[in-house]
């Protein structure tokens, strides 16, 4: 379905190609665990599995941030302690 537009777009610096699926899980091929579930199983796995994606996103977001704010504190702790080293009285030796 995709094809000519894909192709159209390959290994070109001008022209990109994007698609998205949307779909609730019903109708997905199952094997292994998934082997035995309904559509509504289905559906109701693939509910959490967007849930659980949400949250691993929003940890990845939460510990960025948290990250830049440390690094940032780390900075101003060292540039105050630099600034306190230049402002002691130089000490003599005897």
């Amino acid at each position: 379905m995709a094809d000519a537009p894909i192709a159209e777009c390959f290994g070109k610096q001008d022209k990109w190609f994007c698609e998205v699926v949307v779909t609730d899980g019903a109708g997905s091929p199952r094997n292994g665990l998934y082997a035995n579930y309904t559509d509504e199983q289905m559906k109701a796995v693939r509910i959490e599995e967007q849930k659980n994606a949400a949250i691993a996103q929003k940890t990845e977001e939460l510990r960025a941030k948290l990250d830049a704010e440390v690094d940032a504190a780390f900075l101003s702790v060292d540039q105050h302690l630099a600034a306190a080293q230049q402002s002691l009285p130089a000490m003599k030796e005897e």
